[in-house]
């Protein structure tokens, strides 16, 4: 060999060794988040990859790309499938094929609609169900945390009084997925409204009531045009994950999966206080010289409900069934998970208010 030949190989050598350190010493994620980069759910979104890389001492790092600048929330859940991202994400109503095992997160069951409640019970189910593991498996996916909506309101109109469930029938409501559902059959009058709608749509009087949240009324300023806010806690979306490719999931090693499982339960204690600490804010601002009511709903309304929103459950369980699934097992470990960390909130309170 002449003296180039050995440089050559002596460089070769020496990038070849470069590139080993540094792909050992840095792991890059790619996460795609079809949301802006705004808002408190964005905020959980980066408290999330912070923290992965506070826990890995810099050495994973996710690379969050806003906006749906690489793929939409429809796209999301075929997208991590096929390694276009490598972390996502994804709602089961945006792809109630694939991402069927986190639909039961939809679902009206118990405390879900508690935030700290729902997500922490979805983390145990999805993390610990191998049912629904393979279910995701399938799709070349795997379950890494949760996110929330928060729980369903109903806010009206002046002039629009509900003490019981009769009340509802006949009132021109906004309304959607499963919750639509469920006020269509107790007679609500649905109307079809984007939110950025649902303004004027009070303004004109096409609308009496909307079944939506209190961040949005906040958001959307409906406390401008609405009189009264039914606080019937009633619902939620929980089958709103983020998901991981699975075969970039299986590359990583145990620790560094360890370390992302760590930063997930965090990034669900603290996403649950920022939004329960909001709702309390607009709680407080609403009634504020006492421009809107709140009116906290009797547990006997809530009761009936709950026993309208059977049906669905019903539903869902014959559709899980027919592909294979344990159903009512499943919905047993999700309700039982609901009732365990119903009471740790009851008997030691919020994790962060302890």
């Amino acid at each position: 060999m002449n003296g180039v030949s050995k440089l050559c190989a002596a460089l070769a050598a020496v990038a070849t060794l470069g590139f080993a350190g540094a792909a050992s010493a840095e792991t890059y994620l790619r996460y795609n988040e079809s949301g802006p980069n705004r808002g408190s759910r964005a905020d959980a979104v980066q408290f999330f990859a912070d923290r992965v890389g506070e826990l890995s001492n810099g050495e994973i790092k996710v690379d969050i790309i806003w906006g749906g600048a690489l793929l939409g929330f429809k796209a999301t859940a075929d997208g991590v499938k096929n390694g276009v991202a490598d972390l996502g994400t994804v709602l089961a109503a945006y792809a109630p094929n694939q991402m069927k095992a986190l639909s039961i997160g939809d679902l009206p069951i118990n405390e879900s609609s508690d935030a700290w409640v729902g997500m922490r019970a979805m983390y145990d189910l999805m993390t610990t169900n191998q049912q629904l593991k393979d279910s995701l498996a399938k799709q070349n996916s795997v379950y890494v945390t949760n996110f929330h909506s928060t729980a369903v309101q109903i806010d009206c109109r002046e002039g629009i009084e509900i003490n019981t469930l009769a009340d509802l029938a006949g009132l021109k409501m906004r309304a959607s997925g499963i919750y639509a559902k469920i006020l269509a059959d107790l007679g609500v009058n649905l109307i079809s409204l984007s939110y950025d709608e649902v303004y004027q749509a009070y303004d004109s009087g096409l609308i009496d009531c909307e079944a939506g949240y209190f961040y949005t009324i906040k958001a959307y300023k409906l406390y401008e045009v609405i009189g009264k806010v039914y606080r019937i806690d009633f619902g939620q979306i929980a089958g709103f994950a983020v998901i991981a490719n699975q075969d970039r999931w299986n590359s990583l090693t145990e620790a560094e999966r360890d370390i992302i499982r760590q930063a997930a339960v965090e990034m669900i204690d603290h996403f649950a206080e920022v939004q329960i600490t909001d709702i309390d804010n607009v709680v407080a601002s609403l009634k504020a010289g006492n421009k809107v009511q709140v009116i906290d709903m009797q547990q006997a309304f809530r009761d009936e409900l709950f026993s309208a929103g059977k049906t669905y459950i019903e539903a869902w369980k014959e559709e899980s069934a027919a592909d294979g699934l344990d159903a009512d097992g499943i919905v047993d470990s999700y309700t039982a998970l609901l009732d365990k960390y119903t009471q740790i909130r009851d008997t030691q309170g919020y994790p962060w208010a302890r």
